[in-house]
């Protein structure tokens, strides 16, 4: 984030614009609205300043000194002097005080971004004075879709606001009640035009408040481009009150959680290890408390996520719970590196297992070495070598083809080329970690062939063998 949006309330304060062109006439009338007391500093003044009522505006025909910036609030300059632009923001910086110098970013201290005004609800966009066309651009877009009484819908939510806060005391439930406000009838019955009919519906409800319930909500949050989350994902994430998070989560997901809900990582990394038993016990805790809770896991919570037994608990205590499903790393890798799971006469089926080798946990190596499928192996990198072997000892061929991608679907993500026998050492002299899937099978030779032929602009493609079945 390059700048804080905030909104200022500027009713009454003293603001100082430099400038009596077209362009300062738009900067004083949004400065008019928002109520400011206005003065004009400019060597000309158009007929619209000297329209203004004087009651409000303070005109000032004379060339702009810096003594004039004292005591403001905010200082605009919109001249097309750079000279007098550039010592206005020299001033200000000196004072301390926020200024706008119209179209010069690197000048000025705040930006005015585009607004959308159905007021009391103002919408701001803004890119940090990059491009406001822009800012105007997606202010097109998202006004389209706002209905034409938001602003009196924001009015009658501010009339309630009082009556609900005395009413209701738990400041949980009150943000519960004003969510079911405006997800039912209530706020349809204000954006229909049907004020009175929302007033008697909110009468009604608010005589009977109902009590904090927990909700548990397991989510995929995908493979790591927040792009892949689910639109159901973002509504419950966006909703919940703490979020119980993987460490594979990425940042960019994490931001569509409500500022005010806990955020907790409990994802399992070496040396910090979370109990899978302690954290569905801590889950299923805080649920029994009224809270609604986001497990929010990379990939799919049911494949390889251990969502089953989760909700085998929150079953077992007779909460209610929801389960989002997420695009697993499986899809997503495979997606994003041009690997066809399955393919018409080269591979029929695809399996999705685990590498993973340790004490009662053998994968049948007999199974995953079927020919004629395409193998999706999560992970196997700590024992990519011994899972070679294994395979091939199986009966896989060591030249099938073989890949692994690192950190799919994310900016950072790298892919590794090469035969079952040797993806091993590939991955190894290019320091390739977790998290990462390996891919194994006729198909993924085709990823290669593809990329050569159609010659995708993908970065740190690692291409060691382009290796088609034989």
């Amino acid at each position: 984030m390059e700048q804080l949006p905030l909104f200022l309330d500027l009713k009454s304060k003293s603001c100082l614009l430099v400038g009596a062109g077209d362009v300062a006439e738009r900067k004083a009338r949004l400065l008019l609205r928002a109520g400011a007391r206005l003065t004009v500093v400019a060597p000309s003044i158009s007929d619209y300043f000297e329209s203004l009522d004087r009651a409000q505006v303070t005109i000032s025909q004379q060339a702009f000194a810096p003594n004039v910036c004292e005591g403001h609030h905010l200082i605009i300059a919109a001249t097309n002097c750079e000279a007098v632009n550039r010592a206005v923001a020299d001033a200000s910086q000196r004072l301390g005080i926020w200024c706008n110098v119209v179209d010069r970013p690197a000048l000025s201290s705040v930006f005015f971004p585009a607004m959308i005004d159905r007021s009391p609800v103002t919408i701001a966009i803004g890119t940090g004075g990059h491009s406001p066309t822009l800012a105007r651009w997606l202010k097109r877009r998202i006004e389209a879709g706002l209905p034409s009484r938001l602003g009196i819908l924001g009015k009658a939510l501010g009339r309630w606001r009082r009556h609900v806060q005395m009413q209701i005391k738990d400041a949980a439930i009150r943000q519960r009640f004003f969510e079911r406000i405006l997800d039912g009838p209530i706020a349809r019955h204000v954006l229909a035009g049907r004020v009175a009919d929302a007033e008697a519906a909110f009468a009604r409800e608010i005589k009977t408040p109902r009590e904090k319930q927990g909700e548990a909500y397991l989510v995929g949050a995908g493979p790591g481009d927040v792009g892949l989350l689910t639109l159901r994902g973002h509504q419950l994430l966006s909703q919940a009150d703490i979020v119980l998070y993987d460490a594979l989560v990425s940042e960019d997901v994490l931001e569509f959680a409500r500022r005010d809900a806990k955020r907790v990582c409990v994802g399992k990394r070496p040396g910090e290890s979370h109990k899978q038993a302690g954290l569905t016990q801590s889950f299923v805790g805080l649920v029994k408390k009224g809270y609604r809770v986001c497990r929010l896991k990379g990939g799919d919570p049911f494949i390889f996520g251990r969502g089953g037994e989760e909700i085998q608990a929150l079953a077992e205590a007779g909460l209610p719970f929801e389960v989002v499903p997420g695009i697993t790393a499986a899809q997503g890798c495979a997606a994003s590196a041009g690997i066809a799971l399955t393919f018409r006469n080269i591979a029929s089926s695809v399996t999705l297992a685990t590498g993973s080798v340790g004490k009662g946990n053998e994968p049948d190596w007999a199974l995953l070495a079927r020919p004629e499928q395409t193998l999706a192996l999560y992970m196997s990198m700590a024992s990519l070598e011994m899972v070679s072997a294994n395979l091939i000892a199986a009966g896989l061929a060591p030249h099938t083809p073989a890949a692994v991608v690192e950190k799919g679907t994310l900016e950072k993500e790298r892919i590794v080329d090469a035969t079952l026998a040797g993806i091993a050492a590939a991955c190894c002299e290019h320091s390739i970690g977790s998290p990462a899937m390996l891919f194994v099978g006729k198909s993924v030779a085709l990823r290669a062939s593809s990329a050569n032929e159609y010659n995708w602009n993908r970065k740190d493609v690692l291409l060691f063998q382009n290796v088609m079945s034989a």
